[in-house]
C-alpha cells in the first residue's frame, strides 16, 4: 500500500471523464483501475477540509511504492503542476473559470497508445455504459487474468475488490488470433472489422514500428498515418 497526498486529483471526475473506460468504483470512496496489464484499487479521501480534486487530497494505493512511481505516478500525469496551469486562465473569464472548477480533478492521462486506439474504436456511435461493458468483455476473453492477492488498503485484509477478476488489456496478436469469430458476441456490432484490422496491423515487429511512429509523430503527422 502507498498513501500520498495529491493536488488537483478526482478519481470520480477520471472514471466519468470518457477518456478512459476502466476505472470503476468498488466500495465507499474506492475505485479500481486496469491499465494495460497493472491493477490498482484506490481510496480517495478529503484531507483537511478539502476533497478529492482540491488541494490536499489523501489518496491511497493499494499498490507498492515501487509500483505507484514506476507506472501510476506517469499513468495519472503527477509530475505536472495542474494548478500553476488553472492559475493562468484570466480571473476576468468567467467560461473559462467556470470549466477549471468543474473539471478540477481532471488530468489527461498517459495511457498505453494500443489501449487508446482500441478503445476510441469500440467508443465511435456508442455510449459509455455499452464502450466499458464491451472493452471489458474484450479483456475477460483475450487478456491474462491479473494477480491482485499483494493489494490492500489501509485497514488489514481491506480489499473491497475481494471476488471480481480482473484481466489485462489483450495483445494485438491474441485480438488477431481469435479473428472475427473470436469478437462475436462482445457487443462490439460492426466495430469488429475495424478492430480485427487494427490488431493485425499492429501486430509483431512492423506492428510496434507502426506505433512507435504515430508516439513520434506531431499532431498532423500522427493525423495522417492513421488516414
Amino acid at each position: 500500500m502507498y498513501q500520498t497526498i495529491l493536488k488537483d486529483f478526482d478519481i470520480r471526475m477520471l472514471m466519468d471523464s470518457g477518456q478512459v473506460f476502466r476505472i470503476a468504483p468498488c466500495g465507499e470512496d474506492c475505485y479500481t483501475v486496469t491499465a494495460g496489464d497493472h491493477f490498482v484499487c484506490l481510496r480517495c479521501a478529503g484531507h483537511q477540509d478539502a476533497g478529492c480534486g482540491k488541494d490536499g487530497a489523501f489518496v491511497e494505493f493499494s499498490c507498492t511504492e515501487e509500483e505507484f512511481l514506476s507506472f501510476w505516478h506517469n499513468y495519472f500525469d503527477l509530475s505536472l503542476d495542474y494548478g500553476a496551469i488553472k492559475e493562468t486562465v484570466d480571473p476576468e473569464d468567467a467560461f473559462l473559470q467556470a470549466a477549471v472548477a468543474y473539471g478540477s480533478g481532471i488530468r489527461i492521462l498517459r495511457q498505453d497508445l494500443w489501449e487508446t486506439i482500441i478503445s476510441f474504436l469500440i467508443s465511435q456511435n456508442n455510449n459509455i455504459t455499452r464502450i466499458r461493458r464491451s472493452i471489458e468483455a474484450l479483456c475477460d476473453k483475450f487478456g491474462e487474468k491479473l494477480d491482485t492477492d499483494g493489494h490492500s488498503l489501509s485497514f488489514p485484509e481491506d480489499r473491497p475488490f475481494t471476488g471480481a477478476s480482473f484481466y489485462s488489456f489483450p495483445t494485438p496478436e491474441a485480438i488477431a488470433a481469435g479473428g472475427l469469430d473470436g469478437l462475436q458476441d462482445l457487443g462490439l456490432g460492426y466495430r469488429d472489422k475495424y478492430i480485427l484490422a487494427m490488431a493485425k496491423r499492429c501486430s509483431g515487429a512492423p506492428g510496434q514500428e507502426f506505433l512507435a511512429s504515430l508516439e513520434q509523430a506531431d499532431y498532423d503527422g500522427a493525423q495522417a498515418i492513421l488516414m
